[in-house]
């Protein structure tokens, strides 16, 4: 790989790359022109308990007062039409709508036409801590449909439907069955506005499991991620994480990292 970046053939987010680089989960890199998918297991390096909130290993004592976890984290009310990736070779690109001074990238991602909350870190640690369905982590969706959607409808979605869906790590298209999820009609809608709480997170499945019951989605407004939201922020507005919600990133994170280390010696 050194070798393939001193000759210029690697770039991160359309930027050449240069020996010693690092890579994040979002980030789009190429060889030769060609885009490489980073196996997820090399962001789990830090994962180990004792990693958590790690200080800074030198100089930086005013920033290490300001922010003892030496990490970004900040929630982002993204608006319609900002895509979720760091390739700042794209036109809207979330990176340079938010012009954070540090390297940032999105935990998971909404689609361009999806607004609400979306958290951006830059702790390497976190997609894998929230967004795999194992670890329970909750994203609500308010969603508006085309016409007022039946009873059977809504049990039908809680109990989950199949949806065809692309990797985009991989590019394999898979078809299988939604997981159960709550799934509510918001009162003084009509029965066209939902509340949908899922623990996955498939590509567009919203809209695809809207569509298997015969509905199309109007809107589609995230208002909170694994209970962290954006209400009060403006769209194309972001706030840092409080301490409240420092606490769930920092439950997510020792809860992955014991899974993992377990995982590890059931396998040993």
């Amino acid at each position: 790989v050194e070798t393939a970046e001193k000759q210029k053939r690697v770039t991160i987010n359309g930027k050449k790359a240069a020996p010693g680089d690092l890579v994040n989960p979002g980030d789009f890199v190429k060889l030769d022109g060609k885009r490489v998918a980073i196996p997820q297991i090399l962001f789990k390096a830090a994962l180990a308990p004792k990693a958590l909130n790690k200080p800074l290993s030198s100089g930086g004592a005013d920033k290490a007062a300001k922010n003892p976890r030496n990490f970004v984290y900040l929630i982002y009310h993204k608006p319609k039409g900002i895509e979720c990736t760091t390739d700042q070779s794209i036109a809207g690109n979330v990176v340079d709508a938010i012009g954070h001074p540090q390297r940032i990238f999105p935990v998971g991602r909404l689609d361009k036409d999806t607004s609400g909350a979306l958290l951006m870190t830059s702790d390497g640690r976190l997609p894998d801590a929230c967004l795999r369905a194992e670890h329970g982590l909750t994203k609500t969706y308010e969603v508006t449909v085309d016409l007022p959607v039946r009873p059977e409808d809504c049990k039908k979605l809680a109990q989950g439907v199949v949806i065809t869906t692309t990797s985009q790590s991989n590019g394999k298209t898979t078809s299988s069955r939604t997981l159960p999820c709550s799934v509510h009609p918001i009162e003084n809608t009509g029965c066209t506005v939902l509340k949908i709480k899922l623990k996955e997170g498939r590509n567009r499945q919203i809209r695809k499991m809207l569509r298997a019951v015969g509905y199309s989605v109007k809107r589609l407004f995230r208002p909170s991620f694994m209970g962290i939201s954006c209400r009060g922020l403006k769209p194309g507005s972001w706030r840092e994480c409080d301490e409240k919600e420092m606490l769930r990133i920092d439950r997510a994170l020792k809860s992955a990292a014991e899974k993992s280390t377990k995982g590890e010696s059931g396998s040993a």
